[in-house]
């Protein structure tokens, strides 16, 4: 181990980094490794390629945060539910986040003080950002803050990975001679990567869990039935699922995901080449992005356009079927959904009614289907609420209620339900990463009774002993301050988030509302429809 007070050099065989303590937290922070090959020219609409070597002696400090990947539109070019979140002081910790780019597959790893090859080796939190496959980057999270909640327990790996176009398009050129879910082989990349590496930071690769919020839980769902469930060697032995989103997942040759290539192939002016791809993967980036924001931008108002598809290989089947079939990775799950998440995701002037919603979100149900959805929420009353709870079940709550009762045969799971209102999506994010000021606008934290570290905390106990109830402070006491039970089936018991008073909180576990689950069993029965 390095003094304490001086930097860690770590090498990694193909390159070594230089990590910078930092006094005030005491954690040192490894920000823009790169753990995979820049993916443009003939990497573009490929799997990730092992990075290059560097000169020998060459160290590359690690105090400069990455550029983010390319980032995608948002719905009928409404604003993204992820726009205004507050960036972390990104300014004062790092001098600001280089302008996208297209070689952007780096992460960030956060030690408790210095890098270590000796000793006990660290449980290892691999964090997937959120932005629904469009936007989003690594270094809007601090790892360091994880690290520090943990009561230094845990090393904090975040990763970024390639965004809307050039990340997930599919079609069959591309699953010829490229890899339609890009994205998802990128965070594959650095699980693998994370295998091999993260011993020479102190971690323990035989103890990792995988965590990520929206888009980023909806990720874990992924990892969770990748290879039919049977990744080999393992990845991750834990999961948490943060609002796990989850929207409709096509084969990749679908019509959907054709369309979305023949769009992407018109806009690029390829249409008349021989090789389409090969005129895409030449094509000026610049050409490729406009692209990416017009097309992603025609979607339905708020949600996203490219995401992830049955491809065949990794992704043998929808994350549904694969969850009611038990074919998962991992020995245990953490899910959490927020009370009101569809709130951000729907257009509050919308006249839609819940009918023509939900044919507009999911295009190949029927008009039965659609009205039978409609009756489900009938009595909710204005059509935007309808709306919203719509989009929450399908795309969020109903997803993390499945993957949690898969869990709980034959393996671990625990459900969680975010309750301070107003409880929107994204509300949560600035209890775990200890954002002051919370996330969203005008929605400041609560932390009567010490609320925020016993909520963010249970998050992490789970990730060092595979138990939310144990204290991260003192694990022989179980001081955690919550009674956290498992889930099963037909017992739901979920624990709730909430406050009671103005600085009183309010954490207690109750029954999974049976309402609630009637909702969910029908989302099952129409999913052989929206997600094949």
């Amino acid at each position: 181990m390095t003094r304490p007070g001086k930097p860690s050099v770590v090498d990694l065989s193909y390159a070594t980094y230089q990590g910078v303590l930092d006094r005030q937290s005491g954690v040192t922070n490894f920000l823009g490794v790169r753990y995979a090959a820049n993916p443009t020219g003939r990497n573009r609409f490929k799997a990730p390629q092992p990075p290059p070597r560097s000169r020998r002696n060459d160290v590359q400090p690690g105090d400069r945060v990455p550029a983010s990947c390319l980032q995608a539109g948002h719905g009928q070019s409404s604003s993204s539910p992820f726009a205004d979140i507050v960036s972390r002081d990104l300014d004062a910790r790092a001098g600001g986040v280089p302008a996208p780019s297209e070689d952007c597959l780096f992460l960030n790893v956060h030690v408790p003080g210095a890098a270590s090859t000796k000793g006990k080796k660290l449980p290892v939190v691999v964090w997937f950002h959120g932005g629904g496959y469009a936007s989003g980057n690594g270094s809007m999270y601090d790892g360091s803050q994880l690290v520090r909640e943990s009561n230094n327990q845990i090393i904090a790996v975040v990763v970024q990975y390639r965004l809307g176009l050039f990340g997930f398009l599919a079609g069959d050129q591309v699953e010829r001679n490229g890899s339609p879910n890009a994205g998802l082989l990128d965070q594959e990349f650095a699980l693998k990567w994370v295998q091999n590496n993260i011993a020479k930071f102190g971690g323990d690769k035989n103890t990792v869990t995988i965590w990520g919020q929206s888009a980023g839980a909806g990720s874990v769902l992924q990892h969770i039935v990748a290879h039919k469930g049977k990744t080999s060697p393992p990845l991750f032995q834990r999961a948490i699922a943060s609002s796990p989103y989850l929207p409709s997942q096509y084969k990749y040759n679908d019509p959907i995901p054709k369309a979305l290539y023949a769009d992407v192939v018109k806009r690029a002016r390829c249409e008349r080449a021989r090789d389409s791809l090969a005129c895409l993967r030449s094509a000026d980036v610049s050409v490729l992005q406009a692209a990416n924001v017009e097309i992603s931008n025609s979607g339905l108002h708020g949600l996203y356009v490219f995401a992830p598809v049955i491809d065949g290989k990794m992704i043998t089947q929808s994350v549904t079927k694969s969850l009611k079939e038990g074919r998962t990775n991992g020995a245990a799950l953490l899910s959490v959904a927020n009370a009101n998440e569809g709130l951000l995701f729907v257009d509050q002037n919308s006249t839609l009614s819940a009918s023509d919603y939900t044919k507009a979100l999911m295009p190949d149900l029927c008009a039965e289907e659609a009205n039978t959805v409609a009756a489900a929420y009938e009595y909710l009353g204005a059509e935007v609420l309808k709306q919203a709870a719509i989009v929450a079940d399908s795309h969020i709550v109903c997803p993390a209620i499945w993957a949690t009762a898969s869990f709980s045969k034959g393996k671990t799971a625990y459900k969680g339900k975010f309750t301070i209102a107003p409880a929107m999506h994204l509300q949560d994010l600035s209890y775990y990463f200890n954002v002051p000021g919370g996330i969203l606008p005008g929605i400041p934290n609560f932390d009567g009774n010490n609320f925020r570290a016993t909520f963010s905390q249970s998050f992490l106990s789970f990730a060092i002993a595979q138990d939310p109830n144990v204290g991260v402070y003192d694990p022989q006491s179980r001081s955690s301050g919550i009674d956290w039970p498992k889930f099963r089936v037909g017992g739901e018991i979920e624990e709730t988030f909430g406050q009671s008073g103005p600085a009183t909180a309010d954490i207690k576990a109750v029954n999974v509302d049976k309402g609630q689950l009637e909702r969910c069993r029908m989302w099952e029965g129409l999913t052989a429809t929206t997600r094949q």
